[in-house]
């Protein structure tokens, strides 16, 4: 194997990373954000936790774009909607 598939290995890892540790952290979120009264925090709701796991990797995407890697990712909201009432494509690529 050579060092640009290593390199895009270790970023897609990274992803998959940051897929797991915000996963656990939105199972345990609520639908909407709190107040913890004991530790005088906010927690985060679902919304924001997905929010915070999107901007980490956009940007683990964004430094492999700045070093030149070509990392692509197979986004599921990159397929069209198709509309069940007018068979019309919305969005995708």
């Amino acid at each position: 194997m050579d060092a640009p598939n290593l390199v895009v290995i270790k970023y897609k890892s990274r992803i998959a990373k940051i897929f797991h540790d915000f996963g656990l952290k939105l199972a345990n979120a609520p639908i909407k954000s709190g107040w913890d009264p004991m530790f005088k925090a906010p927690i985060p709701s679902q919304r924001e936790v997905i929010m915070q796991r999107d901007v980490a990797i956009a940007n683990v995407v964004a430094e492999a774009k700045l070093l030149g890697i070509p990392l692509k990712l197979n986004v599921p909201d990159s397929e069209p909607y198709v509309s069940p009432f007018t068979g019309e494509k919305v969005g995708g690529e």
